[in-house]
């Protein structure tokens, strides 16, 4: 279950495991469309990379700020590299507990 809280960040539970992901925060806020969408693309992204759930959770996240700095729907695909700079900025101990060795673009 993933229930998403705007700027509050997101809360992901599986079984008895529970995860409280903080917002990542974009540079810029200049629309709210295609936020949500941009979290689940992300989410999902690095879940069929075999991310672990709390590092979906921050990719979902760091997806969804770059969606936030532009009007409309997500125009802009951020690349793997480009998500996890920005994690690595705000959150770096969450980035070096990642695999990072796939850097594709989402």
């Amino acid at each position: 279950l993933i229930l998403t809280q705007g700027e509050k960040g997101s809360i992901i539970t599986s079984g008895s495991q529970s995860y409280s992901i903080p917002a990542v925060q974009p540079v810029r806020i200049l629309d709210f469309t295609g936020a949500g969408d941009a979290y689940v693309a992300g989410f999902v992204s690095a879940y069929t990379k075999g991310y672990d759930l709390q590092s979906c959770g921050y990719l979902g996240s760091a997806n969804a700020s770059f969606a936030l700095e532009h009007l409309g729907g997500q125009e802009h695909l951020p690349s793997w590299r480009d998500l996890l700079s920005r994690i690595g900025r705000q959150f770096p101990e969450i980035v070096q507990s990642m695999n990072t060795n796939n850097q594709e673009e989402l």
